[in-house]
């Protein structure tokens, strides 16, 4: 058996493979992209994606570090209604050391996604890097962040907020003593003809 599969469970792989491709192709990304930044051929992500294999856990991680997802994304219940997500039940996703980061939509709502991240004195994201096909936008609850977009930085205090492209390499630091919190949201950028379609839908307004 290969290391990239593992045995096919309960129709498991139909699930997973569809809500894989859902997310890479929100995030504009080709399957050639998304198998080399998770280590595999892109011949096994298709047939991930089309429910003809499964993939163990840790091939899994990789793909979705790639997509910048959560495993637990991909298992997602995709039953109709509207559920809370509570915030005793939310479990921090991987990143780096001194950042917190909770997933605080609802899988049922992707490929939109809304973080709730906490920035330890002098934590930050790692280099400016930057990828296709997403809107971010960042707001300061607690104390200050600096978001530096390209060469220039920017310093946010609490209650600012700032929006960019993700094509724009960019990495966002607490240069404070004290913790720092945002909310990180993260949007698809809607194509001219999906953008014409919306426009004469009413802007989605906050609870």
């Amino acid at each position: 058996m290969s290391a990239e599969t593992t045995t096919d469970r309960d129709g498991a792989p139909h699930q997973v493979g569809a809500r894989l491709q859902a997310f890479r192709e929100a995030r504009r990304l080709s399957v050639r992209k998304t198998a080399l930044g998770a280590g595999v051929s892109a011949s096994f992500v298709s047939q991930l994606e089309r429910g003809k294999c499964n993939a163990s856990i840790a091939v899994l991680q990789r793909l979705c570090d790639v997509l910048d997802i959560h495993v637990s994304d991909l298992f997602a219940s995709t039953e109709a209604g509207v559920r809370p997500v509570r915030m005793a039940t939310r479990e921090p996703l991987v990143t780096r050391e001194g950042i917190t980061k909770y997933l605080i939509t609802p899988s049922s709502y992707s490929p939109l996604a809304l973080y709730d991240a906490t920035f330890d004195p002098t934590a930050n994201t790692g280099d400016p890097y930057s990828h296709a096909g997403l809107i971010e936008t960042v707001v300061v609850l607690d104390h200050e962040v600096t978001i530096q977009l390209g060469d220039d930085p920017h310093i946010l205090k609490a209650g600012d907020s700032i929006s960019y492209a993700s094509e724009t390499p960019h990495r966002i630091s607490n240069h404070t003593n004290e913790r720092s919190r945002i909310h990180w949201l993260c949007a698809p950028v809607l194509a001219a003809g999906e953008r014409n379609e919306s426009s004469s839908d009413p802007a989605p307004r906050s609870p």
